[in-house]
């Protein structure tokens, strides 16, 4: 009988977590990645102004599919799109994470920019895990130009 009772009280709490599902908001103001050096002047860089990016991917059966900025698919990780990011060499076996496509499209927002200094990001997750779950960053910051010498 306390087997049963058991059983069926997992069996509750089971239904209940995968019926209300799981989210959660990250904020970060982390140190900016760029790279202004001690012995730079203004007259090495130009701030050209505030730029930001989003993307959004959301995973399905434990990411055997996978939308990407609402369009873009990729089944069993076979990807049928152009993918747009930054930051190749962090990625994990050819997966890009969505912090490198929001960083991607907060630089591209600002065509002359050759970088971005991190303000803040936001990064909001939501879903089933395991089932479906879905990821979107937001990236701020500033858009830096350097300036050639001659």
């Amino acid at each position: 009988m306390k087997i049963r009772l058991l059983i069926t009280s997992a069996a509750c709490v089971a239904a209940a977590v995968i019926a209300t599902g799981c989210s959660s908001v990250t904020r970060g103001t982390p140190n900016a990645g760029l790279a202004i050096h001690a012995n730079m002047d203004k007259n090495d860089y130009e701030v050209l102004g505030n730029t930001e990016g989003k993307s959004t991917k959301t995973s399905i059966l434990c990411g055997l599919v996978s939308v990407v900025d609402g369009d873009k698919v990729s089944v069993l990780g076979i990807k049928f799109f152009e993918d747009q990011y930054a930051f190749e060499e962090k990625s994990w076996f050819g997966i890009v994470n969505v912090e490198d496509r929001a960083y991607y499209k907060a630089l591209a927002a600002t065509p002359d920019a050759d970088a971005v200094t991190r303000k803040a990001s936001i990064k909001t997750k939501s879903g089933i895990p395991g089932i479906y779950t879905t990821s979107e960053v937001t990236y701020s910051g500033k858009a830096v130009k350097y300036k050639v010498h001659n």
